[in-house]
């Protein structure tokens, strides 16, 4: 009895590995769409902030030629 109990120790254990191992590997995964995400919108707020310096420099343009 004690060898069937030792084998279905091992055989859990192995499915927690298995499961454990998938769990990673999906974490992996979805942290990598994520630095991806993340990369984007960098980009993005940067093309904003570039976009919005060239707003204010004509912005202070325009104000010069009123003067």
């Amino acid at each position: 009895m004690s060898e069937n109990v030792d084998n279905l120790i091992l055989t859990q254990l192995r499915e927690m590995r298995e499961e454990n191992a998938a769990f990673r590997n999906q974490v992996t995964s979805e942290l990598a769409e994520l630095r991806n995400l993340i990369g984007g919108q960098g980009v993005i707020l940067t093309s904003i902030a570039g976009y919005v310096h060239q707003v204010e420099e004509r912005v202070d343009q325009l104000e010069g030629d009123k003067d």
